[in-house]
């Protein structure tokens, strides 16, 4: 039997193959004049809607592109809200206050840090939201936003929708003064003095008197036969140049006796 020995033909037409593709790999018959498409940076519009507007979440499409305004616990997908700080977003509505890192890079490319929050107990469904739009936010990869209409998008191609309004510190230009209010609330009306706390947020025995003249709380309305403590901003309206009372949170409620 004749043997043919191949190793100098191989490695000839593997050499005469990578010049071939050299050469022509040189050779253009027209020059390329298409230039690369430069991603457009965040507009200072955009970065001042996205830190001056509560955005109220007003749908969610899952990734079968089904929408609905219900969570799948079966709450309102409107009674959550978020804002944003620069690098933080905090959600506020369900059962607890949550929060995480928050940052935005090239492309409309979006990611939320792990959530934190507070540690308080529901009945009912709330939990099981809290852990929904919690769950839907850290899947979050992309953003648009058009006028007071926010989108984020998942990986998953899940959209949660939000709506936007301004903040209290856009529409009152300012950041407002936090303040603790005491109330009591009976058939004879409504009496109310201002509470201060030390730096270790004891409370100050300074027996401020009551007033009768309340003038509201927007977000907050005392029932009958309550007495509580509200933590709240005080604002002063552009127009009418009077203080303004936002409610925060109410700190402390139980029935009068």
């Amino acid at each position: 039997m004749k043997m043919i020995n191949l190793g100098k033909a191989s490695i000839y037409l593997i050499c005469t193959s990578l010049l071939t593709a050299c050469g022509a790999s040189n050779i253009s018959s027209s020059p390329n004049t298409n230039k690369p498409e430069t991603p457009r940076p965040m507009t200072v519009n955009t970065e001042k809607l996205l830190n001056t507007m509560i955005w109220q979440l007003a749908s969610i499409r899952n990734s079968a592109g089904i929408t609905s305004t219900m969570l799948n616990s079966g709450d309102a997908a409107s009674r959550y809200q978020i804002t944003i700080n620069n690098d933080r977003i905090f959600i506020t509505g369900g059962c607890n206050n949550m929060s995480g890192s928050f940052s935005r890079g090239a492309d409309n490319s979006l990611s939320v840090g792990p959530m934190m929050g507070t540690k308080r107990a529901c009945t009912g469904t709330l939990m099981q939201s809290d852990a929904e739009v919690s769950d839907y936010l850290s899947r979050v990869t992309s953003y648009s936003i058009n006028n007071q209409t926010l989108t984020l998008k998942t990986e998953n191609g899940q959209q949660l929708n939000f709506s936007g309004s301004p903040t209290d510190e856009a529409k009152y230009g300012s950041k407002g003064v936090r303040k603790f209010i005491e109330l009591n609330s009976t058939a004879k009306g409504i009496e109310w003095r201002e509470v201060k706390y030390d730096s270790r947020w004891i409370r100050i025995k300074d027996d401020a008197p009551w007033q009768s003249n309340f003038p509201g709380i927007q977000g907050f309305t005392p029932k009958m036969n309550m007495h509580y403590i509200v933590r709240l901003h005080e604002y002063i309206a552009p127009k009418t140049k009077k203080a303004v009372w936002v409610k925060d949170m109410v700190t402390t409620s139980g029935i009068l006796r």
